[in-house]
């Protein structure tokens, strides 16, 4: 299966990035998470249809999971999964 990355998935990944290595002061912790992060959704891969699903709209399947703190939502379309958002839980 194929990953795509949404321009919002992007920058919203980037602003964690950002925020992370503000936070902790520490662009080696910024890139660690955002590593453990990029792992996860690689399994995507393997598995993409191993977590909850969130509502299916015709042939495309819209899922969620949770990786550390953030919520990560996409969806799967014939053999791609598209990467929409990826947002704090503590913010929704």
């Amino acid at each position: 299966m194929q990953l795509n990355y949404s321009e919002d998935f992007k920058e919203e990944i980037n602003e964690i990035y950002l925020w992370t290595k503000y936070k902790f002061k520490s662009e080696i912790i910024a890139q660690k998470r955002i590593k453990e992060i990029i792992i996860k959704i690689k399994n995507l891969k393997i598995f993409p249809r191993a977590y909850k699903l969130l509502r299916k709209d015709g042939k495309i399947e819209y899922r969620k999971f949770v990786i550390k703190k953030y919520i990560i939502i996409y969806s799967l379309e014939s053999d791609k999964i598209n990467l929409l958002h990826i947002y704090n839980q503590k913010l929704y």
